[in-house]
């Protein structure tokens, strides 16, 4: 249980070595896929990195931790994966992703078409 908040390793896990990513691999073997980051993202904690937020090891070490935890990891295609790496692309996925878990689809496409088709 606690891997799924914190996950005290230094890289986060392998598609393989969680529960959605084992179903993801049987249903769909032939496609290649990989962990991405929903929340809090891979660089915030990278050391030297431009995105890095704490120069305070603690600090760094505590968001790597909590990054890497399984709330905050889904495996996606590789090639979506590699599309998502903006900004833009990140908060859209995140945005879609927990709002039709949250609510289902029946609210999230009500929400979106108000968003989107009332303007």
């Amino acid at each position: 249980m606690s891997r799924f908040f914190v996950n005290t390793n230094s890289s986060n896990p392998r598609v393989g070595n969680t529960i959605i990513g084992r179903i993801f691999q049987k249903l769909f073997p032939n496609v290649d896929f990989e962990m991405h980051h929903i929340f809090v993202r891979q660089s915030w904690s990278r050391v030297g990195a431009p995105n890095q937020i704490y120069d305070d090891l603690l600090a760094n070490r505590g968001l790597q931790r909590l990054g890497n935890g399984l709330w905050n990891l889904l495996p996606i295609p590789k090639g979506l994966h590699g599309m998502l790496h903006g900004p833009a692309g990140d908060a859209l996925f995140a945005t879609v992703f927990y709002g039709l878990v949250t609510f289902g689809i029946e609210e999230a496409d009500e929400f979106i078409s108000d968003i989107f088709l009332d303007n």
